[in-house]
């Protein structure tokens, strides 16, 4: 379907002449309509939204300059190829005042008509291709401000930059392509909870994401500026309003967390739970106000999801230490029980810890998680202190995913057991790994030097072990004795060349570092069941 092209004209037989004289598919055009005076003409301008008119400039009634002025007035982007005869100048001198720039001359001839179709048809490609490439350019522009944006509030979050609480409004405006005004600042953070599945780490993003579009909706009426950044903990979201506050809040915050509930008929059940942080008016303590929402979050787990939970502005939040409520010095027997990997133990002692910390009213869910931040700490850097290569491995990252995921104060108590009996197994492997691999190298030395003299001394200093250690650890390793594997090697080594009859049997003795011909047939015999000679005959 091509551009619509409308003819206007009192006379018939010129509209006729017009719409058979050319071929207009083929220029990818169409005659959508025919108009013998303005009046249709304008309604038909109004029904078909056509690309070009060519129209007459004298007509009855309304005629083509009337014409021009009121389509031009409602649809400016409309071509006009005008149809003017000798005595018609003055009228074209007015339609070129107008704007149009194209006209044809009576009589029409059919090269002057398809010449200035195809140019005219050519143009209005080219307008519409650069105003796709403009709407591009445009929306690029936004997505990119969008995202500058975005690195502010992930700065405050991740703690990256140092100087942004310290800079004024402008510079943090001219900084991050901000909006914000003198007013009153706020952090958000709304957490969506569901059910883990293969799927997980997919649908957190994509309702992270409905959580920005959903918020930006609720509040751009009336915030100066919204910044959203979708983190693990949650969406972060940061407002900036005037000093009169927002009137329906708390309203609003119930429709964040109802139309994000109301995902489930596209995911599946999700609770939501929203933290709110404190009222600043200086952008400089917006720290205070995303600690807040940060913490109300993770509090969630004494106080349960499906919640909008606030603090208390008006006194300084007391951070909890459970461990100075235990009988014992905790961390110390703890780290006892993690260098004995004693995980009967550690599940124990987490156990007396999770009770303390339900018991006690004062121990909310940001105290938890600092506490067990800290032993997790401690536990890697115990790990460290032993050299253990595996321990580098355990990030900081690998304990938030953990409580990240709690709802309850069981099940962060529960996964952080988890995650440190994955940390010591690890570690048990590795040391299996680290033992077994100089246990490795002297079986092979074995394999290959079996015709030479072999003492349990030199295969002890080749693993870098004392001989006691070593025996015990080859021995737990191969379920031989270093003798027991020496002569095992030796003794297949015999087998193979008795195979071979143009060896002498009373060669195979040296030949396998046996030397003495009378302790190799019996130890032969004691090994296969069958003396050197017989041997030869049955498998020879």
């Amino acid at each position: 379907m091509g551009m619509k092209v409308i003819i206007v004209d009192d006379e018939k037989k010129i509209c006729q002449l017009i719409q058979f004289l050319v071929d207009w598919e083929k220029m990818g055009l169409e005659v959508a309509g025919v108009a013998y005076n303005g009046i249709d003409a304008l309604r038909l301008v109004e029904e078909l939204e056509p690309a070009i008119i060519i129209t007459d400039i004298k007509m009855p009634g309304c005629d083509g300059l009337e014409l021009i002025q009121q389509v031009q007035h409602r649809k400016p982007n409309i071509h006009f190829i005008i149809i003017s005869g000798y005595q018609d100048f003055e009228y074209a001198r007015k339609a070129i005042r107008y704007g149009v720039r194209d006209y044809l001359s009576k009589p029409i001839q059919k090269d002057e008509l398809e010449e200035t179709l195809q140019r005219v048809a050519a143009e209005r490609l080219e307008n519409q291709e650069h105003e796709q490439n403009v709407n591009i350019l445009r929306s690029k522009v936004q997505q990119q401000s969008t995202q500058i944006k975005q690195t502010l509030l992930k700065n405050l979050v991740n703690q990256e930059q140092d100087d942004l609480q310290c800079q004024d409004l402008e510079a943090i405006n001219n900084r991050y392509h901000c909006d914000f005004q003198q007013g009153c600042f706020r952090v958000l953070l709304v957490k969506p909870d569901f059910e883990e599945t293969e799927e997980y780490e997919l649908i957190y993003r994509q309702i992270t994401r409905k959580i920005s579009e959903i918020s930006r909706k609720e509040f751009k009426e009336e915030c100066f500026d919204i910044i959203t950044y979708e983190h693990d903990l949650g969406t972060y979201v940061l407002l900036n309003y005037p000093t009169e506050g927002i009137q329906e809040f708390r309203w609003q915050l119930k429709h964040i967390r109802v139309n994000t509930a109301n995902l489930h008929e596209i995911f599946q059940e999700i609770h939501v739970t929203v933290g709110i942080g404190r009222q600043v008016e200086d952008f400089r303590q917006i720290g205070q106000s995303l600690t807040d929402a940060k913490s109300a979050i993770l509090n969630r787990i004494c106080l349960g999801i499906d919640k909008i939970i606030g603090v208390d502005e008006e006194s300084e939040a007391k951070v909890f230490d459970p461990y100075t409520a235990a009988d014992t010095d905790f961390k110390s027997c703890f780290l006892e029980m993690v260098d004995m990997y004693d995980l009967d133990g550690i599940a124990r002692q987490l156990e007396v810890l999770g009770e303390i910390c339900k018991s006690r009213q004062e121990c909310d869910g940001n105290s938890i998680y600092l506490a067990l931040r800290e032993l997790f700490g401690l536990v890697v850097l115990q790990l460290k202190k032993n050299k253990i290569s595996g321990s580098e491995e355990w990030m900081p990252e690998e304990f938030q995913n953990v409580f990240y995921h709690c709802t309850s104060v069981n099940e962060v108590f529960q996964r952080f057991l988890g995650l440190i009996q994955r940390i010591i197994e690890k570690e048990i492997e590795e040391n299996r790994m680290v033992e077994i691999k100089p246990i490795k190298l002297v079986k092979s030395y074995i394999q290959n030097h079996y015709a030479q003299p072999i003492k349990l001394e030199e295969m002890s200093e080749m693993a870098g072990f004392n001989s006691a250690y070593f025996s015990t650890m080859f021995k737990k390793e191969t379920g031989q004795t270093l003798t027991e594997y020496i002569l095992q090697v030796r003794m297949d080594k015999a087998k193979e060349l008795l195979k071979n009859k143009e060896i002498k049997i009373n060669d195979i003795p040296e030949l396998i570092g046996v030397g003495d011909a009378k302790y190799f047939s019996k130890q032969f015999k004691k090994v296969s069941g069958l003396t050197p000679s017989q041997y030869r005959r049955f498998f020879g």
